[in-house]
């Protein structure tokens, strides 16, 4: 059995939940007689008890007899792409080909859409005289994967990075993020509230990680995946919340119950309030580069065992939303695409446009400006005391004004239709009246969210991978102003939560025709 790094101190608080919380041992026990016996031999990767930060709320209830349950993965591990017979659900992964550039699907009820590709360049290689020249995608192959299943009241989504170039990652992150989202398909009908939830997502991870590790004939023959998934579900007894903008009341009836291991990202948008939230925030936090993704399923060597995961930043986390929001599922090929020191900013330059954490730039902590708008800065002096290097930062801080900054990009590249562009970066980092105005008419779908996202991350990119075509078998220089951006692969889901009620056809499409504001609760809880 590992250990998720250095165990948490339960607060006093804890003890407040202790009559509404069912006994830990009691649901371990519940799903441990629900798994079959190649499951139950699966020990657990996670310290038990869970230590959780949200109570245990209801959720509603199905009769699994209502619906038709296959295995939804085949003999190759590989998730089928179909709809049941009687339409109940759809389930789908992704990419399926190596040689396509570009994957996507999206579903025909427009509450899906998901899309992988490689910002990689294409790399000229030797030619026979005569023939046409050849080139070859660098990085291949496309490390990321996707995968979800749609049930009418339930839905399980999932974005996996397999750690590096080549076949190792890549079968990784196939096994773990297939075997992550089988077994939740296979026991989500039990889940009755959020802790049974946790504790399911945390036997996925069990299972994701032995998966990879299955029938190896030596441990560096095998590779490492980051992963985060989890359960759209309806709340039994929704969370009531106020409208900050009319002080009336509304209902959020839906809850992501989700887990994480390493940098893959999760953003939430609230067509109410047109805003984006990283709900993932703390996962780089303690990481000095984009090259530390903070942990890992799959054999790392930590603890001194040579098959022991990195679970460093590993959580299990929940929050609550309405009806069409919608959440983003991304890899750091599209998010770290979207933070200002990739983007060839200083902090000098993004100080403008943060408010919650504009006193972090600053060098008196005393120089704190506030803004009337996040979007709208200003060309003043307000700035001529912020820091002028990143690496001034420590990580935490670092972080958190990425963060922010990374918010408000994607209000203006997606709620204002901006693209990127060197010669419109004024601009793009600068909303004006006018655009707040216009905001008022947007509707955003999954469909947009995913292909603006990835076509912000090839547009990011373009001078680095031109300079390197021409360049061949030469090093980028690490000169963000000159070659913005970081290239990779690059992987996003876009869903919009409420009941899936899906059609009885589903339509894969590809660029080549194949078929193919959640309150802060400090209170830890053990399950």
């Amino acid at each position: 059995m590992y250990f998720s790094g250095t165990s948490i101190i339960l607060d006093v608080a804890c003890a407040m939940w202790n009559a509404s919380v069912r006994d830990p041992e009691e649901i371990s026990h519940k799903i441990w007689c629900a798994e079959n016996e190649n499951e139950k031999l699966i020990s657990d990767i996670i310290r038990l008890p869970l230590k959780l930060t949200f109570p245990s709320l209801p959720i509603k209830q199905f009769d699994p007899k209502d619906y038709k349950y296959n295995n939804i993965i085949n003999n190759d591990n590989i998730i089928e792409n179909f709809y049941e017979d009687n339409g109940d659900f759809l389930a789908d992964s992704g990419p399926y080909d190596d040689n396509l550039e570009i994957v996507n699907y999206n579903s025909p009820l427009g509450i899906i859409s998901s899309q992988s590709i490689s910002t990689y360049p294409n790399i000229p290689i030797e030619t026979p005289e005569g023939e046409p020249q050849r080139y070859i995608k660098q990085g291949e192959p496309i490390c990321d994967r996707f995968s979800f299943c749609l049930l009418p009241q339930r839905q399980i989504l999932v974005i996996a990075d397999g750690c590096n170039w080549g076949d190792k990652p890549k079968t990784a992150a196939i096994k773990a993020s297939n075997t992550f989202l089988n077994y939740l398909y296979e026991h989500q009908h039990e889940v009755n509230n959020t802790h049974y939830a946790a504790r399911l997502i945390s036997r996925a991870f069990a299972l994701a990680h032995n998966k990879i590790l299955e029938n190896a004939e030596a441990i560096w023959m095998v590779g490492t995946t980051t992963l985060l998934g989890g359960l759209v579900v309806e709340l039994d007894e929704p969370e009531e919340a106020i409208d900050k903008n009319t002080n009336e009341k509304y209902l959020k009836e839906w809850s992501y119950i989700y887990g994480s291991v390493g940098d893959c990202k999760l953003y939430l948008y609230s067509p109410r309030y047109q805003t984006f939230h990283d709900m993932s925030a703390t996962n780089r936090m303690y990481s000095d580069s984009a090259t530390d993704c903070g942990g890992r399923l799959g054999p790392t060597g930590k603890n001194g065992d040579e098959c022991a995961p990195d679970l460093r930043n590993f959580r299990i986390d929940y929050f609550t939303c309405e009806k069409d929001d919608i959440l983003i599922l991304v890899t750091d090929g599209v998010h770290d695409n979207l933070e200002p020191m990739h983007l060839g900013l200083t902090p000098e330059e993004i100080y403008p446009y943060l408010t919650k954490f504009k006193s972090i730039l600053c060098a008196s902590s005393s120089s704190s400006v506030s803004s009337s708008s996040p979007n709208i800065g200003s060309n003043s002096n307000e700035n001529n005391n912020c820091i002028s290097d990143w690496k001034e930062l420590d990580p935490i801080s670092r972080s958190n004004c990425q963060i922010e900054f990374g918010e408000l990009l994607l209000q203006r590249l997606l709620l204002d239709d901006q693209t990127y562009s060197e010669d419109n970066l004024e601009t793009l980092y600068r909303a004006d009246k006018e655009s707040l105005e216009n905001r008022k008419n947007i509707e955003l779908t999954p469909e947009f969210i995913t292909k603006k996202l990835i076509e912000h991350c090839v547009l990011v990119n373009t001078s680095a991978t031109n300079w390197m075509c021409s360049n061949t078998g030469k090093k980028l220089p690490q000169d963000y102003q000159l070659y913005p951006g970081k290239m990779d692969h690059t992987t996003c889901i876009s869903f919009k939560v409420g009941s899936c009620q899906p059609p009885s056809t589903y339509s894969t499409n590809n660029n080549n025709n194949n078929n193919s504001d959640n309150d802060d609760n400090n209170n830890d809880i053990q399950i």
